[in-house]
């Protein structure tokens, strides 16, 4: 929403959870109760690390034998790959929403994280205290990634959650402008601005924000308003049709709008911005690398090894990652919903085969 609000302004929430944080703090006059138990500032950089990882240019993937963390020492390490990992992504983060995701979807969770801890270990690698598993292990890892693939294939990425997630950001679009925020000091701005002042961002409930919309009397608020209405009533944006694409011949996400945009405005029946691309697109969680090369094995007698793609490949997809591009048009109308179907068989002119897997479209 920020971006496409802001023009490519980038935003991202990790490190506004590090500011809220300050203002938590702040905003309670945390610091005397935390020294008095004996927390220093040190120890709120390690938190603010936990959560972000480093502050300082460079990661600590890079090997260069610099130290990357204020918060705690090489002694330590180990201690930066529980809550969120940024190596291996192996985490309990992880594990916790996986695990509670599952209890409401159902998609039956293979991974094993007691077995995972209980062949879990420290070693010192190259002066640094670091968290290491046994080798014996890797498949147990492999069905994490596979799991959290399925989460996102059946469950955080379905169809009709990314046609929902397209409407509200199109109401929070229409909302932008007219939608009333104000800090403390009497100082307005838009909603898209919130990011910048936590003050103003830590009054935005999801409650807070749909039915302020919803119940909006301004005028001005009648599209974003009209839009709310739809996915409360399932008046959904319909979708016509979709393009699977390979991980390594991907569509430019876009060049694709920009290409349909250019289709849609050619056709009278529509106007620019009737129909909109939703991306799904799905990995073991590092793109098109194989995160599981990122994690530390140990053998029975202690020593390090890494485990090659050719080694783990029988066990994961062929493809590590793949995009499926799902076309839907916001007029549900029989006449808009044909002139948009029309536009999606269209656009695969533009792609060769070897880019396009598939392409489906009602009744083709």
């Amino acid at each position: 929403f920020v971006r496409e609000a802001r023009n490519g302004y980038e935003w991202h929430h990790e490190q506004t959870s590090i500011v809220m944080l300050d203002y938590i703090i702040a905003d309670n006059n945390l610091m005397p109760i935390f020294k008095d138990h004996g927390l220093a500032e040190q120890d709120i950089m390690f938190v603010k690390e936990l959560i972000y990882g480093p502050f300082q240019q460079g990661s600590d993937d890079d090997n260069d034998g610099n130290w990357p963390y204020v918060g705690r020492g090489p002694e330590k390490y180990f201690l930066y790959e529980i809550v969120a990992n940024k190596i291996s992504s192996v985490d309990v983060d992880k594990w916790d929403y996986m695990l509670r995701d599952d209890k409401a979807m159902n998609l039956g969770i293979t991974f094993d994280y007691k077995k995972f801890i209980l062949n879990s270990g420290l070693m010192d690698v190259d002066g640094r205290t670091r968290m290491c598993v046994r080798d014996k292990e890797a498949d147990n890892v492999q069905d994490m990634f596979k799991d959290r693939a399925r989460l996102h294939s059946k469950g955080y990425q379905h169809r009709t959650i990314l046609t929902i997630d397209r409407m509200i950001l199109d109401s929070l679009l229409a909302a932008d402008p007219y939608f009333p925020l104000s800090n403390s000091s009497g100082e307005t701005m838009r909603l898209s601005e919130a990011c910048n002042n936590i003050e103003v961002f830590s009054q935005l409930t999801d409650e807070y924000l749909i039915r302020s919309i919803q119940f909006s009397s301004d005028p001005r608020m009648i599209e974003a308003k009209d839009i709310v209405r739809r996915i409360s009533k399932r008046e959904l944006y319909k979708t016509v049709g979709h393009i699977e694409c390979s991980g390594n011949q991907q569509i430019s996400l876009d060049n694709a709008q920009m290409n349909l945009q250019n289709i849609v405005g050619s056709d009278s029946r529509l106007d620019r911005n009737d129909m909109a691309i939703l991306r799904k697109r799905v990995t073991c969680g590092m793109g098109r690398k194989n995160p599981v090369e990122k994690v530390l094995f140990i053998d029975k007698r202690g020593k390090t090894r890494t485990f090659t793609s050719e080694l783990l490949r029988k066990n994961l997809p062929r493809e590590l990652s793949t995009v499926t591009y799902i076309f839907v048009v916001k007029k549900i109308d029989e006449e808009s919903v044909k002139a948009a179907t029309e536009t999606v068989r269209k656009m695969t002119m533009f792609y060769g085969e070897s880019t396009v897997t598939n392409v489906q479209c009602p009744n083709n």
